[in-house]
C-alpha cells in the first residue's frame, strides 16, 4: 500500500495548478492547458464524432478572402477543432492563381490543431509572410510557436491580433507565453482582460488571474480578484475558487481564514461536477492535505490529525482503483 503523503505527491506531483509555491504552471492554451493538472483517469472509449446540428449546416457563410477561399466557414471549422472537415473544404474549393500559400497557411493551422506542432511550424516557416492571414490561422501559428517554447515569436504575432481586436483566445495565449517566461503579473492581468471580455468563463480566468499572483508572491493582490470570482460564481460551485483563496490566506499568514475557505472547498467538491468528467474525486484529498497544514499552524493538532486520517481513507481508496 502506497502512503498516504507520498501517494498525494504522486498523484499531484505540484497538487494542482492553482496551490502554492510547488505548483507548476502549466500553459493556458496546449496540452500542458491548460491549468488542469493531469490526473489518472480510467481510460474512457473514445466517443463518436457529434453529428452536425441543423443550425450548423445552415449557418450564413458568405466572407471569402481576395482569393475566393471561404475563411469564415474555415475558421468556424477550425475553431470547432474540426481539422479534418477544413482540409476537405479546401479540396472541394475551387484554385484560383495566388492562393497557394493561403492554402499552405491554412493547412498549417491544421496540423496545430491536432497537435502535430513540429510539422506545423515546418510549414509556417515556408510562408513568406503571416501579415495578412486570418486571425484563427494567426491564433495556430501562435500556439505551435508556443508549444515549441519560441514565447517572444508566439507574443509577436499574438500582439499583433490583439492591436487590432480585442480576441481573449489571444490575451489567453498570450498569458501562457508570459507564464512561460516568467513574467506572472503580466499573466495574470491577460487572464483578467481574458475575464472581461469572455463573461461566460470569468471565474475560470479570474482564479487563474489570482493564481498567478500567489506564484508571484503577491497574494494581497490575488485576494480581491477571488472575491470577483466568487461574485461571478452565481451560485454554482468551484472549488478551485476557495483553494486560490485559501493559498493566498496561507501566504498572509491567515491560517483561521485558511480553514474557513478550505472547508468551503471541501463542502463544494464532494458535490462538483467537474469530478466525474476527471473520473473521481481528486479534489478532496488536496482540500484535507491543505487544511491539516493551517489547522497545525493554528496548534490544533487533533483536526490536523483528523484530516489527515480523511486524506489516508481517500488515499487507500484512489490506491486501490488505481492499483497498488
Amino acid at each position: 500500500m502506497i502512503a498516504p503523503l507520498l501517494l498525494v505527491r504522486i498523484l499531484f506531483p505540484v497538487t494542482v495548478w492553482f496551490i502554492g509555491t510547488s505548483v507548476s504552471l502549466p500553459l493556458a492554451h496546449s496540452k500542458n492547458d491548460q491549468f488542469q493538472a493531469k490526473l489518472p483517469v480510467k481510460e474512457q472509449p473514445q466517443q463518436p464524432q457529434t453529428k452536425k446540428s441543423d443550425d450548423d449546416h445552415h449557418l450564413p457563410f458568405k466572407t471569402l478572402s481576395e482569393q475566393g477561399l471561404p475563411v469564415e466557414e474555415l475558421s468556424y471549422l477550425l475553431d470547432k477543432r474540426q481539422a479534418g472537415e477544413v482540409r476537405q473544404l479546401l479540396n472541394s474549393t475551387p484554385r484560383h492563381q495566388g492562393d497557394e500559400f493561403e492554402r499552405k497557411m491554412w493547412l498549417a493551422a491544421c496540423l496545430c490543431r491536432e497537435q502535430r506542432f513540429e510539422e506545423s511550424i515546418e510549414q509556417f516557416e515556408k510562408i513568406k509572410s503571416l501579415k495578412n492571414a486570418p486571425t484563427a490561422v494567426l491564433l495556430m501559428a501562435a500556439l505551435a510557436y508556443s508549444e515549441d517554447q519560441q514565447y517572444e515569436k508566439a507574443l509577436g504575432i499574438l500582439n499583433g491580433i490583439i492591436g487590432k481586436e480585442a480576441n481573449w483566445h489571444a490575451y489567453d495565449q498570450r498569458a501562457g507565453c508570459w507564464v512561460g517566461l516568467g513574467n506572472l503579473e503580466a499573466a495574470s492581468r491577460d487572464f483578467e482582460k481574458c475575464a472581461t471580455l469572455e463573461k461566460g468563463a470569468a471565474v475560470r480566468f479570474l482564479t487563474k488571474a489570482a493564481a498567478m499572483l500567489n506564484k508571484a508572491e503577491k497574494p494581497g493582490q490575488a485576494l480581491p480578484l477571488i472575491d470577483k470570482a466568487i461574485k461571478a460564481l452565481k451560485g454554482k460551485s468551484n472549488p478551485n475558487v476557495y483553494l486560490v483563496q485559501a493559498e493566498s490566506y496561507k501566504k498572509l499568514g491567515r491560517w483561521q481564514d485558511g480553514v474557513i475557505s478550505l472547508t468551503e472547498a471541501i463542502k463544494v467538491s464532494k458535490n462538483y461536477s467537474e469530478n466525474a468528467k476527471r473520473g473521481g474525486n481528486f479534489l478532496l484529498p488536496i482540500c484535507y492535505k491543505e487544511r491539516s497544514v493551517c489547522y497545525e499552524k493554528l496548534g490544533n493538532k487533533k483536526l490536523a490529525q483528523a484530516d489527515l486520517n480523511e486524506l489516508d481513507k481517500l488515499s487507500r481508496a484512489i490506491s486501490q482503483e488505481i492499483g497498488d
